[in-house]
């Protein structure tokens, strides 16, 4: 009996000093350091510096500076806030998504008016204001040079021409210009109401497809890489105080882009 109590005591011993002495085996340098770092990602896309609007109270027509191969005549247009054609070509490889934050700025007896009106109405208007919008859509045309890397002046103006103006008529109650401003689904639904306060878009203005390979791999734009932008809107035809060349108003536009889907692949969001 004691043999066995030995033997079993023996036993015990030599597993606990078996698991004592299984250690954990760790390989030489088993850890890894990571460091992450901000790196700036340029977005190659082509902005406009300038362009001018002229404020045209009783829609005459106003000159664009191109002309009419049909004709030989400068090309027209009757808006009464009227803007020089203007665009933003994507060059990248990426959908992007465009949006805006517009600071208006006035001078002489100019004021922004926060809505359009019934026309109707408009004798009974007696300051000198404006009901102003940035609103934007894709070209859907051809409007670049021979290269791809800059628009067409002509071609520009063909497009231009073409884009058929926003109906002021739905913007007649602050409900209204709220439901347009809210209103973006990656046309030209979205718009961004201009006044001395810095606005900006509550939704994408527009949705820009991204550069393909061309001629050598190099990044060519398509007609829906290209976005027209411009001011539009309703002028007070008949202020009180008559309109003057001291009368205007100046706009910043700062474009944001954001590429509109994640690129094949990535991890996270």
């Amino acid at each position: 009996m004691k043999s066995l109590k030995k033997r079993i005591i023996t036993t015990a011993l030599a597993g606990t000093m078996a698991l004592s002495l299984a250690v954990p085996a760790f390989a030489s340098g088993n850890t890894t350091k990571v460091t992450a770092t901000y790196s700036e990602i340029a977005i190659d896309v082509v902005v406009p510096g300038t362009a001018a609007v002229t404020i045209n109270p009783m829609g005459m027509p106003i000159k664009l500076p191109v002309t009419d191969a049909d004709n030989d005549t400068p090309k027209e247009v009757g808006s009464t806030i009227a803007m020089t054609p203007s665009a933003i070509i994507n060059k990248s490889s990426m959908d992007l998504a465009v949006g805006a934050t517009v600071t208006g700025t006035v001078k002489g007896n100019f004021k922004f008016a926060p809505t359009a009106w019934d026309p109707t109405d408009d004798a009974a208007l007696t300051t000198n204001s404006a009901f102003v919008f940035l609103e934007m859509k894709k070209a859907g045309a051809d409007v670049l040079n021979d290269d791809k890397t800059a628009t067409d002046a002509t071609k520009l103006s063909n497009a231009w021409e073409q884009w058929a103006d926003t109906a002021t008529t739905d913007m007649r109650s602050a409900s209204d210009v709220a439901d347009k401003v809210a209103g973006g689904d990656g046309t030209n639904d979205c718009i961004v109401v201009l006044s001395t306060k810095a606005t900006t878009s509550s939704q994408g203005l527009v949705k820009l497809d991204a550069a393909t390979a061309g001629t050598g791999g190099t990044l060519e734009p398509g007609n829906d890489s290209v976005g027209l932008f411009r001011l539009g809107g309703q002028v007070v035809e008949s202020p009180k105080t008559p309109w003057a060349k001291t009368d205007g108003f100046g706009a910043t536009i700062a474009f944001s882009f954001k590429a509109s889907k994640p690129a094949t692949g990535g991890a996270g969001g």
